[in-house]
């Protein structure tokens, strides 16, 4: 963009011709507005100021102001991103939110763990009492307060959010059946380490007999037993791989049975909406 003093007409003088033959550059109030604009110069009859722009930047609103000392003011309107640059944000990809208000069972494990939360650090009783004695403007002990339950609700909600569900995006479809074997396979993997000489923390063996239903064996000390149900374990998650989609079918309308408990839509039609989504996320993945 160029904008001067020509000193001559800017509609048909030499200095026009040359920036539009050689640089590309037109005279854009003139070419917007029409030839019979006023003179821009007080004691001359034709325009002699103007501003001349490359393609990228005609049609851009522009025009002449009221005379200024002896010369009329031209101006031009050049949005910020075309006149100092812009710089792209950078794309946030979308996480997926472990609360899905779609699943009872999944909300209500949220609440429990966030009343759980909530009840174990009083919070119910503090909000009551500082409620009841709050007055405005707050006094600086009750702004503190205030920001420090809110803080605590918010770690409360993030925990609630994490230990509702888990997400399951193997290929294998996933239902409560299938995830006990795998949990059986994660449980005798450990007692093998474990007999073998190997360090496993107690309490995380614990948590994995109770998501294998084999809190029985704990007391296992034979190593070659624990490979042997390993083993058996192994073969059984490759027979039920065979049959992974009827028994996430079966999970799928045992959810939706209770979805329909909860809400105002049949069993039939929570199942059609929700075997829908499943063909999407296939899709999807295939993609």
């Amino acid at each position: 963009m160029l904008m001067l003093d020509c000193n001559e007409d800017v509609r048909t003088g030499k200095f026009t011709t040359i920036m539009k033959e050689e640089l590309g550059l037109v005279e854009t109030v003139t070419a917007q507005h029409g030839p019979d604009g006023p003179p821009t110069y007080e004691r001359g009859s034709t325009p002699i100021d103007g501003i001349y722009v490359s393609s990228t930047l005609q049609g851009l609103r522009c025009g002449y102001l009221d005379f200024t000392f002896d010369h009329r003011c031209l101006w031009m309107d050049i949005p910020a991103p075309i006149a100092f640059g812009h710089t792209i944000p950078p794309s946030i990809a979308r996480r997926a939110r472990r609360l899905n208000c779609n699943g009872p069972r999944i909300v209500k494990r949220y609440l429990d763990v966030l009343t759980s939360y909530l009840e174990e650090r009083n919070m119910f009783a503090r909000v009551d009492a500082l409620f009841a004695e709050t007055s405005f403007p707050l006094t600086i002990k009750q702004a503190r307060e205030w920001e420090g339950l809110d803080k605590l609700h918010m770690i409360g909600l993030q925990l609630a959010d994490s230990k509702c569900r888990k997400f399951r995006t193997g290929d294998i479809p996933w239902s409560p059946q299938y995830q006990v074997i795998r949990s059986r396979i994660e449980f005798w993997n450990l007692m093998v380490k474990k007999l073998s000489g190997g360090r496993v923390h107690g309490y995380y063996l614990r948590r994995k007999a109770h998501n294998a239903k084999l809190q029985d064996q704990l007391a296992c000390t034979d190593l070659q037993k624990a490979k042997d149900m390993r083993a058996i374990a192994y073969r059984e998650d490759k027979r039920l791989r065979k049959t992974a989609w009827t028994s996430r079918k079966k999970w799928i309308e045992e959810l939706a049975e209770a979805k329909a408990l909860q809400g105002n839509l049949s069993a039939a039609k929570h199942i059609e909406q929700m075997l829908r989504i499943e063909k999407q996320r296939r899709d999807a993945r295939i993609i």
